[in-house]
């Protein structure tokens, strides 16, 4: 862990809005933009556990195994987003 700044979403609508200018409410366009992202996010995250389970199914091994196959890709990704901070 580093002591890097990274900040948060509430810091990301100020800069929003001060980038965009202070005449008008961009709170809600910024929040649309931002469930845009996570759904994107969740929907190509689904997608892919789908294809670990298929996968798994195809190779004739039981759903605990797939389980343990996901964790082990989150765990990658987690371990790939800390050593970038």
């Amino acid at each position: 862990m580093t002591d890097e700044y990274t900040p948060t979403t509430e810091d990301m609508r100020s800069a929003w809005q001060a980038f965009v200018g202070m005449e008008r409410n961009t709170r809600p366009e910024f929040d649309r933009w931002l469930a845009t992202h996570d759904r994107e996010v969740a929907v190509k995250t689904l997608r892919e556990a789908a294809q670990i389970v298929e996968d798994t199914a195809r190779q004739g091994l039981g759903l605990a195994t797939a389980a343990v196959r996901l964790r082990g890709e989150a765990d990658r990704i987690d371990r790939l987003e800390q050593s970038n901070d």
